[in-house]
């Protein structure tokens, strides 16, 4: 009978006669080849013609023989008891762990970059990790323990290979050179489109070439002496009317006018300068007529073309509505004046006019148009307050300016601190504005509770007051608060002893005082106060700034709970960055005579933004700050003290159209102690997103090119940032963008966020996803009330219906609660469910604005 092939799974009759018997077969029988089979496979092995032997169950198996003929060898020495035996497990278990650490002797093997990529795509399309990583060495008691278990077992004719002998041979291969892939070989599987032809353009390229392929084409603000006519005449048809000459009257009273013509002539004869100001000079609102109105009135209005940028999407809107209505215009339309943020646009005419819109937007214009040849002036406002974009932004100007001799760059700051920026800039030339306020009155936290005659009861969550009424254990607070409750101890106590000596203060206030627990936030005393100005002082809109959302939610809650709404005579108005457009533009109106408007911020209205109507200002002292730990490599969002430079933005929004009062909650002691300046944003926070905008705009490696900024970021930093937009999928080993960082690099947001919710509309699952996108962005939207935690997390178990994932609670959270919002039954839902109606709704606003974005980028064909 003929035998099997080499190498097949053979049966046969075996000694004892018995079909399908695996043994000793005889010669001529189906076994033949079962038996070939396995001495092949056998020798394959031994001879490593595959390299995840190491990660094979027979080497699992070895290793724990290993484990338990070391543990039999290690045995105790006769005699040990107690203590005595307890040092010395602990001495070998130390003593294992060095072991560990050291690497045992192998082979080293090497793979031709061929089957090194094969098996990378293999691994990357699986996408998840591997139980087992790929090894490339194998120790040799493996193998040594392998042939000595391989040769007790089998009667192998052939003779193995031994270590050495594979090496040499391994050795003696020819090693083949192979050139490394180009961008087109790498991408080649991907179909021909747009898409791909833009994105090997953003990776191919570099900022220099592009911005000298800029440059040989013909600018974009050449001279049309006919439009420079028809613009003078328009400007002069304006003069003659009369709502712009009283615009005009009112702009001549600004302290920026006086300086207007020194700042044209600095403009004109440099090409870049510094502009710093107090609040209420006008310099944002000002400067950028100046230049336009000069432009056109000198017949170069065709030529002219301002970019001013603001660092938020309020800012620019409201700035230019001001800068429209000063000029008798509406926005866009055609018109002078206009703005462009994410998501909206009102553009103006692209000839003599000027737009105003976020530093993001610039950036995106970068990518286009790196030469910015379609603008003749760019105003960089608020830069003092030093947030990532701003930073990123100066950076890449100081490289174009000097291939742009025709473009004007004017930095302009609202504190003086412009003499950091002009030495940035090669000491440029500054120009200081003196601010105009009116009077502002200044009261403390001191002040505040000897007023309202109101002392805030002890927080029993407070980290300082969890031992209040006993003597708190200093040997058990953390570091960090022990050294709060030092400084305070040695600033704020003699402060307070002074205040007794005065006796204008009553003892329960200086009592409450000695306590550090009286600087935590309370919103008691906030609504105490609020209702304290309501009765004592005049007519004026109140503002009141708080660090975040969460707190402007409780106190909007506790104003209504008191009987201040908008039937009562009040109109409360939450201002905060998340909020709509049309939401924030409503905090400009002026209320019906006789009700009294309340705006509870965070800092987004400290700079650029005016309030007519405010003459109150409440300061609460405190602002949520992004901070990074490297040696942690956690991101946090925590409250924390503003700086000097914050207290006077927001003290002078009190008086920008009358006398003002500004009450601080804090007290004198406490500010004395305030850092100048706020720590530079790159400083403190992750740098996935501008390394991401760096690769979009061609910049080259991140590292050189984060030297080069104002204050660069610690190395440890980058390295951290790249190597988690690597493990991402968003960078490759070289450092440039893949197809996904592409698209993450086009969402406005962090990038772990960006793939979650690109990856939620790949697989069609956008509601759930969406919906945990958010609340992993935002914030939870459970409240957990006290001495209700059992009814609680009961609740929050019927919303997990059996998935054991908050993720998911989360996302069928809002599900239903956005289904019973539709027949009124939100409110109920809420309540019944322990969740906050103001967070859901933040959620299902972030939730439209993850589909417009998507939409935009053509994954979502709908978004509404």
């Amino acid at each position: 009978m003929d035998s099997e092939p080499s190498g097949s799974w053979g049966r046969g009759r075996g000694r004892r006669g018995k079909r399908n018997h695996i043994g000793k077969h005889r010669e001529g029988g189906r076994g033949k080849g079962y038996i070939r089979g396995l001495m092949e496979t056998r020798n394959r092995i031994e001879n490593l013609e595959f390299m995840d032997e190491a990660a094979s169950m027979d080497y699992i198996e070895l290793k724990r023989e290993d484990e338990r003929e070391e543990y039999k060898r290690e045995k105790p020495p006769p005699g040990l008891r107690g203590r005595a035996l307890g040092l010395w497990y602990r001495d070998r278990k130390l003593k294992k762990r060095e072991n560990k650490v050291e690497r045992e002797p192998c082979i080293e093997l090497s793979l031709d970059r061929g089957k090194e990529m094969a098996i990378r795509q293999m691994v990357d399309s699986i996408g998840t990790p591997l139980l087992v990583p790929i090894q490339t060495h194998i120790p040799e008691r493996i193998i040594k323990k392998k042939r000595s278990r391989s040769h007790s077992r089998s009667r192998s004719r052939s003779r193995s290979k031994s270590p050495e002998e594979i090496s040499v041979t391994i050795k003696k291969e020819p090693q083949k050179e192979e050139k490394p892939m180009t961008i087109g070989e790498k991408y080649k599987h991907l179909e021909e489109s747009a898409f791909k032809r833009l994105f090997l353009r953003s990776i191919t390229g570099s900022m220099t070439a592009n911005l000298d392929d800029a440059l040989q084409t013909r600018s974009k603000l050449s001279r049309d002496t006919d439009l420079d006519r028809e613009l003078l005449e328009e400007l002069k048809e304006k003069g003659r009317s009369h709502q712009y000459m009283e615009m005009q009257k009112f702009r001549r009273k600004l302290p920026a006018w006086d300086k207007r013509e020194e700042l044209l002539h600095m403009i004109e004869n440099h090409q870049i300068i510094v502009i710093s100001g107090e609040t209420g000079c006008g310099k944002t609102t000002q400067v950028a007529q100046f230049i336009l109105d000069h432009e056109i009135e000198g017949g170069r209005g065709s030529m002219c073309h301002i970019i001013c940028t603001q660092p938020r999407r309020i800012s620019a809107i409201g700035v230019a509505d001001r800068v429209a209505a000063e000029r008798n215009e509406t926005v866009g339309d055609g018109g002078s004046v206009g703005y462009t943020i994410r998501l909206e646009a009102h553009p103006p005419r692209r000839r003599g006019s000027i737009m105003y819109c976020t530093t993001g937007v610039l950036l995106r214009m970068l990518e286009t148009d790196p030469a910015l040849t379609s603008v003749s002036h760019l105003i960089l406002d608020e830069i003092h307050e030093r947030d990532t974009i701003s930073d990123f932004a100066i950076t890449i100007l100081k490289d174009i300016i000097p291939k742009r001799p025709d473009l004007r760059l004017i930095l302009m700051s609202a504190t003086l601190n412009a003499e950091h920026f002009s030495q940035y800039y090669n000491n440029c030339p500054a120009v200081n504005i003196p601010g105009f306020t009116f009077p502002v009155e200044e009261f403390y936290l001191e002040d505040v509770l000897q007023m309202t005659r109101f002392i805030p009861n002890p927080g029993q969550n407070s980290k300082f007051g969890k031992h209040r009424g006993t003597k708190r254990k200093e040997w058990r607070m953390k570091p960090k608060d022990k050294e709060e409750m030092l400084a305070f101890r040695g600033m704020v106590h003699p402060y307070l002893r002074e205040l007794t000596a005065s006796r204008n203060y009553s003892a329960e206030v200086i009592n409450f005082l000695y306590d550090q627990e009286s600087e935590e936030l309370s919103l008691d005393l906030l609504t105490e106060l609020i209702k304290y100005i309501d009765r004592s002082q005049g007519e004026g809109a109140i503002l009141v700034f708080l660090p975040g959302w969460d707190k402007i939610s409780a106190l909007n809650r506790m104003l209504t709970q008191e009987g201040l709404t908008e039937r009562a005579g009040y109109l409360v108005i939450p201002l905060h960055s998340m909020l709509s457009t049309v939401s924030q533009k409503t905090v400009f109106n002026r209320p019906p005579r006789g009700v009294r408007k309340i705006v509870i911020a965070t800092n987004i209205a400290e700079t650029s933004i005016t309030i007519d109507d405010v003459v109150f200002v409440v300061d609460c002292g405190k602002i949520k700050m992004k901070n990074f730990d490297l040696n942690l490599n956690v991101t946090t969002l925590k409250e924390e003290w503003v700086s000097l430079a914050n207290a006077r933005q927001r003290r002078g929004r009190a008086g920008r159209v009358r006398d003002g009062v500004c009450y601080h909650l804090f007290t004198r002691a406490r500010e004395q102690m305030l850092e100048s300046y706020p720590i530079p944003e790159m400083l403190r926070t992750r740098l996935e997103e501008v390394i991401l905008q760096a690769k979009m705009l061609q910049l080259g490696d991140i590292k050189p090119f984060l030297s080069k900024v104002l204050n660069p970021p610690e190395p440890k930093a980058i390295d951290l940032s790249l190597k988690l937009l690597n493990d991402l999928n968003a960078l490759d080993n070289e450092e440039n963008l893949t197809p996904l960082g592409y698209h993450l690099a086009k969402l406005p947001m962090d990038p772990q966020t960006g793939k979650m919710i690109l990856m939620g509309a790949l697989f069609a699952v956008i509601d759930p996803v969406f919906s945990v996108a958010a609340s992993l962005s935002f914030k939870d939207a459970f409240v957990v009330p006290i001495e209700e935690e059992k009814v609680f997390f009961r609740k929050k178990k019927e919303l997990a219906m059996g998935t054991k994932s908050d993720h998911l609670v989360l996302a069928e959270a809002l599900t239903r609660w956005e289904a019973e919002n539709e027949t009124n039954g939100g409110w109920r839902f809420t309540k019944e469910y322990y969740l906050s109606p103001n967070t859901l709704s933040m959620l299902k606003d972030m939730k439209k604005q993850f589909a417009q974005h998507l939409h935009d980028m053509m994954f979502l064909s709908t978004y509404h």
